[in-house]
This record gives structure tokens, C-alpha cells and sequence, in this order.
């Protein structure tokens, strides 16, 4: 009995400095790192700016913001230092975070935002009385992407009395009287304009009135 005992004892001992070991060895594992951006997918209009932050995993633990290195994949927009990205082209990006040894990347989408301005075409013109020419105009926003807006159009001439054409809703204009003006196209409040001058046309007729002796 007594060396049953002492048997059951010696074991008792070498598990318990077995389990003391294995739990040292445990510890002494270095923690697994990782990282993860905030927001992870995000829609952004053209002009605008949103602020990207990087967190550390732990263990598969949210950690605490870190300063990360911040890159960006695509031709969408711009990412500064402090992760303060500026949407400009529509299209899909890719923002890259790096610290130490962890890296993480988040897709951002850039939408088409508000407009900001006009161009029409021609830009300048010269055509005959009687001729006419086609003008079109397309709105931008503040990264220059094309936006399609119902666009108004209207004949100003440089001489008040001076009727030189017109135009109809769809940017045709239809040449008059000779002189010079604008073709201005406008969406509310935005405005373009182009220059037109108008010559004198072919010989259409002659007057003839009789002059009395």
C-alpha cells in the first residue's frame, strides 16, 4: 500500500510541473497581430472627403487606432497622411493601410456629385446668314466627371437692335442678321457661352426700284 502511495504521489508531482510547463510555454507566445480599416466600404460623391482610421487586431481582438501609412490603388480621388481621402473620379479605389508588420485595404466607390459647371462646343463659330450650327453642352461636377442635366440655351447679341439668330431648345442655332453674339447654355444658376459671329450670306436678290428723272 505504502508504495502505491508514493507511486501515486511521484506522479501527482510530475503532472502538476508537467501542466506548470506547458502553461509557461503558453505564455510565452507571441501575440498575432492584424488590422482592419474603418469604414471598411463606403460610397463617396465627387468633392467630397471622408476619414479612413486603422485599428490593430489582437488575438482576433479590436485594438486601439494606430498610425498607419496610407496609400491609395486607382485613379478615384487622393489619400493624405492622416488618411483623409478626397473623392474626384467616378470609379472604384483601394485604400491601403499599413503598420509594422500588418497591412489592410478597403474598397471605396466614388459616385458622381453635384454640378459645378458647363462646357459647350463649339466654343467659338462663324457662319454665314441663313446657315445654321449645332451646339451642345454637358455639365461637370468638381472632379470634371460628366453629368447628364437639362441644359437651357439662349442668342445674346453684342448690338441690342442687332437680331443676329436663334436658337431652339436643343442648342440649333439658325443665323439672321450679320453680326457677333454669345450662345449662352444654362442649368439654374451654372452658365457657358460660346462666341458666335454671323457674316453675310450669299447673294439671295436684287432690289431694283426706279428712280424717277
Amino acid at each position: 500500500m505504502n508504495k502505491i502511495f508514493w507511486r501515486s504521489i511521484f506522479l501527482g508531482i510530475a503532472l502538476s510541473i508537467l501542466g506548470a510547463g506547458c502553461g509557461s510555454l503558453i505564455q510565452i507566445l507571441p501575440p498575432i497581430f492584424g488590422l482592419i480599416i474603418f469604414p471598411e466600404r463606403v460610397v463617396v460623391a465627387s468633392g467630397a472627403t471622408i476619414t479612413y482610421s486603422a485599428r490593430q487586431l489582437i488575438d482576433g481582438q479590436l485594438g486601439s487606432t494606430v498610425p498607419a501609412r496610407w496609400q491609395l490603388v486607382g485613379d478615384v480621388g487622393a489619400i493624405n497622411s492622416n488618411g483623409v481621402f478626397t473623392a474626384t473620379k467616378v470609379g472604384v479605389g483601394t485604400v491601403v493601410a499599413s503598420y509594422e508588420a500588418s497591412g489592410a485595404s478597403a474598397h471605396v466607390w466614388v459616385a458622381s456629385g453635384v454640378l459645378a459647371s458647363l462646357s459647350i462646343t463649339p466654343e467659338t463659330y462663324s457662319l454665314q446668314a441663313g446657315q445654321n450650327q449645332k451646339f451642345t453642352a454637358v455639365g461637370h461636377d468638381s472632379g470634371g466627371n460628366v453629368l447628364t442635366v437639362p441644359v437651357s440655351f439662349e442668342v445674346v447679341s453684342n448690338e441690342a437692335e442687332i437680331d443676329i439668330g436663334s436658337v431652339d431648345a436643343g442648342g440649333l442655332f439658325s443665323a439672321r442678321k450679320v453680326g457677333s453674339g454669345v450662345v449662352r447654355a444654362y442649368a439654374g444658376d451654372i452658365t457657358a457661352a460660346a462666341k458666335i459671329t454671323v457674316r453675310a450670306g450669299e447673294l439671295a436678290r436684287i432690289d431694283v426700284s426706279a428712280v424717277s428723272a
